[in-house]
């Protein structure tokens, strides 16, 4: 027995068997809520520990008759609506000893072409006609395409035969068991395998609470508590909110409709009407946002016991308004790197802010040019992940369970960077700033955060996405994609210059130094080629930048001319 506690010190179990243990100990009890069918006037659907185990029981049977016995953890792609197919069809993957790819719903054909092909997918199951490889621009690629059973089929299953599954978890912690992958907003996405371990470790939120007690951490707020999640299982934090809090804390989801795109305030309410229970909200920013500067919504907010967001940067005026009436809190981590725990600032001014544990090794450290100070003052700190002095993954952080990228690392340069601040207690803390692939370089050598500048420009009222570039210019574009009721209804020109007045001028005096953005180098976008998003709201930069190839050049050739007939006299 010793080795198996030197294997596994903390008992960690695997993902399906503790969804089998909660079956069976409290069967009745809830795994989460979803809109059924006429949901807005029959309420939503309650699905009990019992009920999801039974309809993965009779995926995972259907599974091995659709595609066979698998021999060598196969990778099989699913896609479909917003539902919650997702978490029945990832843990019959798992039970059939497959993984399961899941892909963003934004991402290009070629993309999705890159991924297909690096994780080798022997399927493609797909809810209907809307999502097969074809209506994904994907024409080329040689799999074995399968129409995936409905939803009520999945959970019709009181009679589905038990499928049985026996592992240990030392013969499966390595086992893979999920494909995510990066965002892919500055280049393709990169597949992430994650496995058993990588999960798990997520599990290790009950022995820091315990550990730090009466420190409250992050993981503590949205423990044994009812949430909304409003992100789509196609991202890991839907999935996540659908079976990996729910299992490992306790956590009730109430998931939104299937074709919900954001998070609208008059769904919103609906939601909570028929949800009266609801104490959280989990979210993009740019969702919480939108619910906060409606004046019917915002009340609402404030009423909420925690608003936890992840996936970009919250705006600092928001979440400063909103830390006067509740918890608000990111969802700290990296798709690559799994979660982080941390505890709760003192001081509610510090709600972005950090404090890392040191059971999950880490060093703050200064890199040199990463600030605007000419002396070096205010250079940013990389967040460094080590690992642990035995040589062991560790069990507080998921980074070196990520054994396709990290398994023979002892050092993990996050490219995170950050900032000290002090709390009330004299801890020091640290606040997100930028990543350094987020920094773009001027062809004078001066740095620039373009997501600051876009979050700055995003709080216009007639600005529905923004994109700053210039890397080896001379200074900075921006290109506004204005919001549609404001399309048409004003002068592009005019149109153009009160944002540029109102919002990027200001910038040029207040926020980014020695940098400035000319008027010339500020355009709209074109109606015809809206930009490119992810699933988080995110613009796709490379895309977008390669669709407005030419009038990135048009302007720059237009700017630098003026300049040189400025410095000529003429």
């Amino acid at each position: 027995m010793g080795s198996v506690v030197e294997d596994n010190p903390y008992g960690l179990k695997l993902l399906v068997t503790l969804i089998e243990e909660k079956a069976a100990l409290i069967p009745s009890h809830t795994w989460l809520r979803f809109p059924g069918e006429d949901w807005e006037n029959n309420g939503y659907t309650t699905v009990t520990w019992r009920q999801y185990l039974n309809g993965i029981n009779k995926v995972a049977h259907w599974l091995d008759e659709t595609l066979g016995k698998s021999t060598d953890n196969d990778a099989v792609a699913y896609s479909g609506p917003n539902d919650i197919r997702y978490a029945l069809v990832w843990l019959a993957v798992i039970k059939t000893g497959r993984k399961l790819l899941v892909c963003d719903g934004r991402i290009t054909g070629e993309g999705l072409k890159n991924l297909l092909t690096a994780t080798q997918a022997k399927a493609w199951l797909f809810a209907d006609d809307r999502w097969t490889l074809e209506a994904a621009s994907v024409h080329d690629f040689k799999t074995d395409q399968k129409a995936f059973p409905s939803l009520k089929w999945c959970l019709d299953a009181d009679e589905a035969p038990h499928y049985p599954y026996n592992k240990t978890w030392e013969e499966a912690k390595d086992e893979e068991i999920l494909i995510i992958h990066t965002s892919g907003t500055t280049g393709f996405p990169k597949a992430i395998w994650c496995t058993n371990g990588f999960l798990s470790s997520q599990q290790m939120a009950k022995i820091v609470s315990k550990k730090y007690w009466p420190q409250l951490f992050f993981s503590d707020v949205q423990a044994r508590r009812v949430g909304i999640s409003a992100y789509p299982p196609k991202w890991g934090a839907g999935l996540g909110y659908m079976v990996a809090y729910p299992v490992f804390s306790d956590h009730l989801t109430v998931v939104l409709p299937e074709d919900t795109i954001g998070l609208p305030p008059d769904l919103f309410k609906k939601v909570l009407r028929w949800n009266p229970d609801v104490e959280g909200l989990h979210g993009p920013p740019q969702t919480i946002a939108g619910l906060w500067k409606d004046s019917t919504t915002q009340p609402l907010l404030k009423e909420l016991q925690f608003i936890i967001y992840a996936g970009a940067a919250m705006d600092q005026t928001i979440g400063d308004e909103i830390s006067l009436h509740t918890r608000i809190m990111p969802l700290i981590g990296s798709t690559e790197g799994g979660l982080r725990f941390y505890p709760i600032a003192k001081d509610r001014k510090l709600w972005n802010t950090f404090a890392y544990i040191a059971e999950g090794p880490h060093r703050m450290v200064k890199r040199k040019g990463y600030g605007d100070a000419e002396d070096g003052s205010d250079d940013l700190y990389e967040l460094v992940v080590d690992r642990p002095a035995d040589g062991s993954r560790g069990w507080f952080l998921g980074t070196f369970w990520n054994l396709r990228w990290y398994k023979d690392a002892n050092t993990v340069e996050t490219r995170e960077l950050y900032s000290p601040v002090t709390d009330l207690d004299g801890t020091t803390r640290w606040v997100f700033r930028a990543r350094t692939d987020d920094l773009t370089k001027l062809s004078f050598l001066a740095k620039f955060n373009a997501a600051h500048i876009e979050a700055r420009i995003l709080r216009h009222p007639w600005v529905k996405h923004v994109l700053v570039g210039g890397e080896g210019r001379p200074a900075p574009y921006v290109i506004i994609e204005p919001k549609d009721e404001v399309l048409g209804h004003k002068p592009a020109e005019e149109l153009l210059d009160t944002i540029y007045n109102e919002i990027v001028a200001q910038a040029n005096q207040e926020d980014i130094g020695e940098i400035r953005i000319p008027r010339q180098t500020v355009f709209l976008a074109t109606a015809g080629k809206p930009f490119k998003i992810n699933l988080k709201a995110l613009v796709l930069r490379r895309e977008t930048e390669e669709e407005y190839k030419e009038e990135i050049e048009d302007i720059y050739t237009k700017f630098e001319a003026e300049e040189s007939r400025a410095k000529d006299g003429k």
